[in-house]
């Protein structure tokens, strides 16, 4: 199936339309092709520092956030708010095909 889906810049030599989208975008639609179901994290403020701000996680591989937190090596007394979905969740909460995580740490200021 790694042919369904053009590559950007050679879309225009195959006839396909040039559509324009980010790598976070190309790499879920490629997974979703060949049948991988993903879990997106988003990380916010100092969890950025030294990785992507969104990842792609193969949700085989995880139960709960617990788990994904261990796999970024992000303690989870540093996790100030745990979003699953856009709901506050802890790090026990089971995680589920296509479930989006967003992590932000405690965060100072005035």
């Amino acid at each position: 199936m790694e042919g369904c889906l053009p590559h950007t810049r050679d879309a225009a030599a195959t006839g396909f339309a040039v559509i324009r989208m980010s790598t976070y975008e190309e790499i879920f639609i490629r997974a979703f092709y060949r049948g991988v179901i993903m879990l997106e994290v988003r990380l916010f403020a100092t969890f950025r520092d030294g990785r992507e701000k969104i990842l792609f996680l193969d949700s085989q591989e995880y139960s709960c956030a617990a788990d994904i937190l261990n796999h970024l090596h992000i303690p989870a007394e540093e996790v100030a708010i745990l979003l699953i979905n856009g709901r506050h969740s802890k790090p026990e909460a089971q995680v589920r095909d296509g479930d989006v995580l967003a992590l932000f740490p405690p965060v100072g200021g005035g």
